[in-house]
């Protein structure tokens, strides 16, 4: 692809953060959308604002893509619907940053649900029809921590690492097929997250002061963007976040117990 005009992109977790900057994005670069969130009211409003700024169609489907036969459902729908998807965005996910076995079972699994099995079930019911067109593909969001162990992140930092392999796997059995597969790979980005991941006020003050200076969505989004426009199998927004992306890797090649015993000091709530 070239460029978004006049394709087709249905964005995931569409309502807010991320998702709410790609939907903003490309219907400024003119393409039309397919909007999904649990939120009907959240994606209406986006949509009635969007769609009369920038002359693009805008559909919704709000959906809880956590519960099991969602992504069917909204494969069903869309189809029903005589829409044809170009570009799969699969951003929405949730995190939880603490002990693990102070942690929820329910939650550890319904962020597996949403953060793993959505992004794969999603990809393939709607990759067959891109390779069939030889062009399109699919945006993964994931997250700088994706490349290292993160001690008391342990699940969030599990899916995102299969997020970024499984986009790199699908990225080499399709770009022949012209379709690219992308992970993108933020640090720290100015949304609601950490208000969900960490619920306590005092452990999150705690955690962000920690935390590198955020980044904002807006350009996380025009880097992703740009990035699958050039056929990128994994990108890292900023200079800053991809060195020390890399610096960990190198890390984790000589001293892998070290590099997982000083993320773990950085993370570790009670300190």
């Amino acid at each position: 692809m070239r460029s978004f005009q006049d394709a087709t992109v249905l964005v995931t977790g569409a309502s807010s953060g991320i998702g709410e900057a790609f939907v903003r994005n490309l219907a400024g670069r003119g393409a039309n959308l397919i909007l999904v969130a649990r939120s009907a009211d959240k994606l209406e409003q986006l949509a009635q604002t969007l769609s009369q700024q920038h002359n693009v169609r805008i559909d919704c489907f709000p959906l809880d893509l956590a519960v099991a036969d969602s992504p069917e459902t909204l494969f069903e729908q869309v189809n029903s619907s005589n829409l044809s998807v170009d570009v799969l965005v699969n951003n929405a996910g949730i995190g939880y940053w603490g002990n693990f076995t102070e942690g929820e079972i329910r939650n550890f699994q319904q962020m597996i649900d949403l953060n793993v099995r959505a992004v794969v079930s999603l990809s393939y019911f709607f990759l067959p029809a891109m390779i069939q067109r030889r062009g399109g593909g699919i945006i993964n969001v994931s997250s700088v921590v994706g490349f290292q162990p993160i001690p008391y992140g342990s699940v969030y930092v599990g899916t995102k690492a299969f997020v970024l392999h499984y986009s790199e796997s699908l990225w080499g059995e399709c770009r022949k097929h012209g379709v690219t597969i992308t992970a993108l790979c933020p640090s720290t980005t100015n949304t609601n997250f950490f208000q969900v991941a960490i619920p306590d006020e005092r452990a999150r003050e705690i955690r962000m002061q920690k935390t590198p200076k955020t980044q904002s969505p807006d350009f996380v989004v025009e880097v992703g963007l740009n990035a699958f426009l050039r056929g990128k199998n994994h990108v890292i927004p900023g200079l800053a976040s991809y060195l020390s992306t890399h610096i960990s890797q190198l890390s984790l090649v000589f001293a892998r117990r070290l590099a997982v015993t000083f993320a773990g000091s950085l993370f570790d709530p009670d300190k």
